[in-house]
């Protein structure tokens, strides 16, 4: 399994994704200010996630966490459906690599449409999850499967201290792709398993036991998991 190694431009003062600012610029001038309550949800926190744990000691942090074959239906159909600007494509390169993957024979209705990789795609749903878990203290993590989030409201309320009628679970499920492509059909099918199961296998397995193909990931369950990775 390759790792998947993000450039660091991504968090240095290099890379201008905040209007005018870095991404580092936006979190000292964040972390400034003085907030009674702060619930930032962002993509972009994950790379500034060792930053935002030692800056925000007392802040709890919740993945939430889709099987890899559901979730690279999704980005691909949200590439496919919505125009991104240079800012963002950029951030896609970094993320995706197609500096260092190229497309196989079994992959090529993706690079057909200008998408990237099975390669850059799996590796960095890997990278993402498995440095979150890695880099957030157990007892400060909490891990949520995707397929239901409004049947975990319980626990992520109790998780975060608040009222569970302070949580709205009509949107647990917010900016849906405009349309479904269903691109990843047209992909030879063994070839996707091989590679979903070379990237993303042992996370694959630890969280979503009961998916060993994209035909499973169409029906799976929903589970709350510890910091630690064990099921309750």
């Amino acid at each position: 399994m390759q790792q998947h190694a993000v450039p660091q431009a991504i968090t240095t003062y290099k890379f201008r994704l905040v209007g005018d600012m870095t991404l580092k610029q936006f979190l000292e001038l964040a972390s400034g200010l003085l907030l009674a309550w702060l619930i930032f949800s962002s993509q972009l926190n994950f790379f500034l996630l060792d930053k935002l744990v030692e800056l925000f000691s007392d802040a709890k942090f919740i993945l939430t966490i889709r099987n890899p074959y559901a979730w690279l239906d999704s980005f691909i159909n949200h590439q496919l459906a919505y125009k991104s600007s240079d800012k963002w494509i950029q951030l896609r390169d970094l993320r995706f690599r197609p500096d260092i993957y190229t497309h196989s024979q079994g992959e090529l209705a993706l690079k057909e449409k200008g998408l990237y990789t099975l390669d850059g795609y799996f590796s960095y749903w890997a990278h993402h999850n498995r440095t979150v878990i890695e880099t957030v203290p157990e007892d400060r993590l909490l891990i949520v499967r995707t397929d239901k989030i409004s049947e975990c409201i319980e626990e992520i309320a109790a998780f975060a201290g608040v009222s569970k009628s302070n949580l709205n679970q009509e949107q647990s499920h917010t900016f849906k792709a405009r349309a479904k492509f269903h691109l990843l059909d047209k992909v030879d099918q063994e070839y996707l398993e091989y590679k979903a199961k070379e990237h993303c296998g042992d996370l694959s397995d630890r969280f979503f036991p009961e998916i060993q193909s994209k035909k499973d990931a169409l029906s799976s369950a929903c589970n709350v998991i510890k910091g630690d990775g064990s099921l309750y």
